[in-house]
Formats: structure tokens, sequence, C-alpha cells
């Protein structure tokens, strides 16, 4: 990928490129030395696809969905690295953690995740990394996109849970509610230890 281009970026160039495909073909392979099945495409794949459905339904113009697609592709690229790694991208790049992040190293792949993107694939749109970064936790003031990353990595269609098709049946109509909703299950969950 051209990183000279990145404000021309379009989801097939991403879904397309060697680069972006290695890694998460490398996710892939981490998780299946866990025992555990292909996970990372079609999670990723299937996160883009319903952020621009929900988008789509919603009345977003083409330039928004496009993005959601991108930051949907994207927004794990960090998770396989090792928790070692994680951290020294975040200190190279003088990333600050929350709390929460410091205390749940499941969840520092989001941090670390905009430095990736922005060092390794050139992606320089601040809506495509502030997506990336939320979508772990979400935030305070999120956008529309970063509301639909956060909402739509919890409920892609592979995700057949109760809260998931719950929240993701409500995301077609109330992205807000759906935003709050998921936040809250989210903090269910970490309390569960999950």
């Amino acid at each position: 990928m051209d990183k000279n281009k990145s404000e021309k970026i379009t989801f097939d160039i991403i879904k397309n490129d060697e680069k972006v495909r290695a890694y998460i073909k490398a996710g892939d392979n981490a998780l299946k030395a866990l025992g555990f099945t292909e996970h990372s495409f079609p999670h990723v794949y299937k996160t883009a696809q319903t952020a621009a459905s929900i988008l789509s339904d919603l009345g977003y113009g083409e330039r928004d969905i496009e993005l959601v697609k991108i930051a949907g592709l994207l927004h794990d690229v960090a998770k396989d690295f090792t928790y070692e790694r994680q951290l020294k991208i975040i200190s190279e790049n003088d990333i600050i953690l929350n709390a929460v992040e410091k205390s749940e190293p499941k969840v520092v792949h989001a941090a670390a995740a905009p430095a990736v993107l922005r060092g390794e694939f050139g992606v320089s749109d601040e809506d495509i990394l502030r997506a990336v970064r939320a979508h772990t936790l979400g935030g305070e003031d999120m956008s529309a996109l970063q509301k639909i990353i956060y909402v739509a990595d919890f409920t892609e269609k592979n995700r057949d849970f109760e809260e998931a098709v719950g929240i993701r049946a409500l995301s077609y109509t109330d992205l807000d509610a759906a935003a709050r909703l998921r936040r809250l299950a989210g903090e269910k969950n970490r309390l569960k230890g999950f």
C-alpha cells in the first residue's frame, strides 16, 4: 500500500493488500496454535460488513460506509501481537492507557493498533484511527464511526449470543442506544472475568 495515499484508501485496496492479509493470517495462525478455529479474517470481515450494513440502513453516505468497512477490517491488527510487543508500541508512541487497559491485557491491542496502522500501513485518516482505538472499550463523545465499530465488533453476524443479537438489532434503528448497551454488556463481562 502506498503510504502517501492513505486519504484515498478504499476497502477493496485494504482487503486485497498483501501486508494486511499477512497480518490477518498471522493472527489466524496464532489462534490455531492455541486450539481455536480460524477467527481473524472471518471476524474482521464480518465486522466490516455489519458496520456497513448498519450505517447504510441509517442513511449514511458512501464515504462514511467505506470508512467503517476499512476500520472494521483493520480494527484487530495488533490483537495477536504479544502483550510485550503491544506495550512496546504503546511506549514508543507515547500512548496513555486508561485504568481498564492497564488492568486488562486483552484490550490493550486497541491502544496499539492505531500506531501500527500509521507506521506499518500509512493510514492517516483520524476517523479510522479513532474508531480502531475505541473498538474495545468505547469512550466519551464517540463519533458515529467510533460507535459503529464499537458495536459491530461485538455484534458481527458470527456472534449469536443473546446480548449481541439484541444490540445488533437495535443498532439498525438507534446507534446511540446500541452503543450504550454495548458498553453495559462489556462492563458486565469484565465483572464476570471474560
